[in-house]
């Protein structure tokens, strides 16, 4: 990601809004780039500060750590939501790989028990025949 991108999702990023996608290239990007993480930073500590003097009530004194634990926290979080996104996906694809060699075997079988079936009366019909001719 390039810093005029971030300059146009960080609105995005401090209403978390940003998808994990977006938001794990967003803070890839902060880490690298410590001219947007502190522009990042600033706007944070301005939105906050104006929250809580909305709020009249102060419930962070220190910007910057409360910003880095952010960081390293959402980051957490979207390498976990991947995870499970990839368990998620692994076990649909098992799931439909069980059902496709369930349907094969049972259409396997079903036809080897018609074949069967259908050997059976014709040795039944050949058997009748020589009884008869007999």
């Amino acid at each position: 990601m390039e810093c005029f991108e971030v300059d146009t999702k960080i609105i995005s990023y401090l209403d978390h809004s940003l998808k994990d996608e977006e938001l794990q290239e967003f803070l890839a990007h902060l880490e690298q780039c410590p001219s947007c993480r502190g522009e990042v930073e600033l706007l944070f500590t301005l939105m906050e500060g104006l929250n809580q003097m909305d709020e009249e009530e102060i419930q962070i004194s220190d910007f910057h750590a409360a910003f880095q634990e952010r960081r390293q926290q959402q980051m957490k979080d979207v390498v976990g939501r991947k995870k499970v996104r990839r368990f998620t996906d692994r076990m649909i694809l098992l799931f439909v790989f069980l059902m496709v060699l369930i349907g094969f075997l049972y259409g396997f079988f079903h036809i080897y028990e018609y074949r069967m079936q259908y050997i059976a009366q014709k040795e039944n019909i050949i058997y009748e025949q020589q009884i008869s001719i007999d």
